[in-house]
């Protein structure tokens, strides 16, 4: 029995791309997808009458891309955002009270409990 029109790499590479977008996997499956998904591609389209599935390998080659993309963008914004100085006063002062109560009186002056 012969295996014609073999889809496998195709699978996998829209598998890993569905996973890396959808389930926030990001890197740990968005290159093996973008590997898979070339392989795929070139083999679909160097031999056709052996291996299929172009079509599910562009979907994963897409997928895979998109969640390179926006790991992208999260780790600028959260660059951005760092670097702007908007989180960090917020996490020092949350930081240095170590308690709920010590939170509150580092933003209103005294403790809501103690009035």
């Amino acid at each position: 029995m012969t295996d014609i029109n073999k889809q496998g790499l195709a699978r996998v590479s829209f598998v890993l791309g569905f996973v890396s977008l959808f389930l926030m996997l990001g890197i740990i499956t968005a290159i093996p997808g973008i590997i898979t998904g070339h392989i795929a591609r070139s083999r679909a389209i160097n031999f056709p009458h052996q291996y299929a599935g172009s079509r599910i390998a562009i979907l994963g080659l897409l997928m895979s891309y998109l969640s390179v993309v926006v790991i992208i963008i999260m780790i600028a914004v959260g660059d951005h955002l760092n670097t702007k100085g908007d989180l960090i006063p917020l996490l020092d002062v949350m930081d240095s009270s170590h308690t709920l109560s010590g939170y509150a009186k580092s933003l209103y002056g005294a403790s809501p409990l103690s009035q």
